[in-house]
């Protein structure tokens, strides 16, 4: 199964074969169509400790389950894991 992983922030794309897809863009003000970029900021935070909050073109799900999340809330950042 290909993967395909390419981001610059919130604008982001992954792919893994037909099983999952995931297009992730900034948030585009209703009225205006003007980018906006929200972001989150939480210094205890477990997962990360700052992300780009975004909305997605494309979030499907083809596998054992389906789903389709197009059109909604995403959020991107870094993280380090360090396993036991």
């Amino acid at each position: 199964m290909p993967y395909v992983i390419e981001q610059d922030g919130i604008n982001m794309r992954i792919k893994a074969g037909v099983a999952l897809e995931v297009e992730s863009t900034t948030i585009k003000n209703p009225v205006t169509g003007a980018e906006v970029h929200p972001g989150v900021v939480l210094p205890e935070g477990i997962i990360v400790k700052r992300a780009d909050l975004g909305a997605s073109k494309v979030f499907c799900v083809n596998d054992a389950i389906s789903m389709d999340h197009s059109g909604q809330y995403t959020a991107a950042g870094s993280f380090d894991y360090h396993g036991s």
